[in-house]
């Protein structure tokens, strides 16, 4: 007796499962990255660092303005206040008020107790202090302190005292007037 084999249609194969799929399909998953992606990912990385780098240098270049306008500022209020003292030492040792305080252009340190004549504006820092003294390091501020005589509207006399601040192409005024108001 012959048996008979029976043909089995294509629907009706069951497949079995390759015992070492689970690694392909696992190797795939875990696949590395393209260098496509390496490239994108190193450019975004590179654009992003350089414009950190950008916004740190622009930051470094106005701190840096910030810093000199203010040490210009307070460079005019330094000679106003010396300027200040004069007047009011003046009164101290009973003078006229405006005694020193002949109109013309002058420079004054920290310390001084009268106005004086000077070939240049130029102000040196000696490591404590800005002065005209030339033993210190030449700095780019220069600061004159005029003075002019006026009157004001009800016929009040008053000095007049304007200081004014260069440094690198920028300038800062302060100004002030002095009464005789003792």
């Amino acid at each position: 007796m012959k048996k008979k084999i029976k043909k089995l249609q294509p629907e009706s194969y069951r497949v079995l499962p390759k015992p070492w799929a689970k690694e392909d399909k696992l190797k795939a998953s875990l696949g590395g990255f393209t260098l496509i992606e390496v490239v994108v990912s190193m450019f975004v990385l590179t654009m992003g660092t350089l414009a950190i780098i950008g916004v740190i240098s622009s930051s470094l270049g106005t701190i840096r303005t910030f810093k000199q306008s203010v040490i210009a500022a307070n460079l005019a209020q330094e000679a106003l206040e010396v300027v200040r003292n004069i007047r009011d030492s003046n009164w101290i040792e009973e003078e006229v008020y405006d005694t020193g305080l002949s109109a013309g252009e002058y420079c004054v340190d920290y310390n001084s107790a009268s106005l004086s004549l000077c070939a240049s504006h130029r102000l040196y820092w000696d490591g404590t202090k800005y002065s005209h003294n030339t033993l210190g390091d030449a700095t780019n501020f220069f600061r004159t302190v005029g003075i002019s005589n006026q009157v004001d509207a009800e016929g009040i006399d008053y000095v007049q005292v304007s200081v004014t601040v260069d440094w690198d192409s920028r300038e800062i005024t302060a100004e002030n007037h002095l009464y005789d108001w003792k």
